[in-house]
């Protein structure tokens, strides 16, 4: 069983990084400025519906709004997980902003794994709650005082981490997806046996710099951009600059997954379908 090198990875991963900016730069620009642009429409029109609406009847323009946005962020983030997935497991393709906008068979099945993994994550979090809720049941009967219902919480806190630590180890099924590896739920879960917390670790560790980064940028972006929060100039820098510090962090997140997938993979990442044009 192959254990990963926690800081080896985080190495390897802004290693790569580093060398693909200009092509991280370029693949995401596009998805930046559509995001950008809809975000700033979008918020105007959501703004205008809530301030007519009540909270118990939001309007159906602002029910359509929602639903876009839902939809526009599926299509984009399946769109730029599989390019960038590609472009560490599959180097040798040569990835063009216009294939990067092309939809494909390849697109669906990320899409499915997807919604694979947002069914696991519901179901299991419906199957917690109803064990904690019974655990809970006894100290919520004999209690007598707020602060008797102490624990409660608690129990509930400690489903956090198993949540997380299952969708961690069923998270390869995107990498797989993007280089048209056929993985199951159950071969997904075997593959990543003994490495659940080290995957965790690798993401928090490579994400360090990022909330630094993020962290000093939000505080200069509030000090050079004093407007009015009605401006839709203030929206649109704005929108521009989340995303674009949205998309760096998600490459990295990305490239953390392709690496671990490629480390835990027996082909070593490399499958037929490889080498199949984008």
């Amino acid at each position: 069983m192959t254990k990963l090198p926690v800081f080896q990875t985080v190495r390897d991963v802004w290693r790569f990084i580093w060398r693909q900016r200009r092509d991280l730069f370029f693949l995401a620009a596009p998805f930046v400025v559509i995001l950008s642009i809809a975000n700033t429409v979008t918020s105007g029109l959501t703004i205008q519906s809530v301030e007519i609406d009540t909270p118990a009847a939001p309007s159906l323009k602002f029910q359509l709004v929602i639903l876009v946005q839902i939809i526009l962020g599926l299509i984009v983030t399946t769109l730029f997980s599989v390019t960038w997935h590609r472009r560490y497991l599959a180097p040798e393709e040569s990835v063009t902003v216009a294939a990067t906008l092309s939809w494909s068979s390849r697109h669906w099945r990320f899409l499915r794994a997807m919604l694979i993994l947002f069914a696991i994550y519901m179901a299991l979090a419906m199957l917690l709650t109803i064990v904690l809720a019974v655990l809970a049941l006894p100290v919520g009967l004999t209690a007598n005082t707020p602060a008797q219902f102490g624990p409660i919480p608690l129990l509930f806190l400690l489903a956090l981490p198993v949540l997380v630590y299952c969708l961690i180890r069923l998270s390869l099924l995107f990498p797989a997806a993007a280089v048209d590896e056929r993985l199951s739920v159950k071969t997904c879960w075997q593959r990543t046996k003994g490495n659940g917390w080290r995957i965790l670790s690798i993401y928090i560790v490579a994400s360090i710099p990022l909330f630094l980064v993020i962290t000093a940028v939000s505080l200069i972006l509030g000090a050079l951009l004093p407007a009015p929060e009605s401006s839709i100039t203030f929206f649109f820098l704005s929108a521009l600059v989340q995303q674009m510090l949205f998309y760096f962090s998600f490459a990295v997140g990305i490239s953390v997954l392709s690496r671990v997938y490629r480390m835990l993979t027996p082909s070593g990442g490399t499958t037929p379908a490889l080498s199949r044009p984008f």
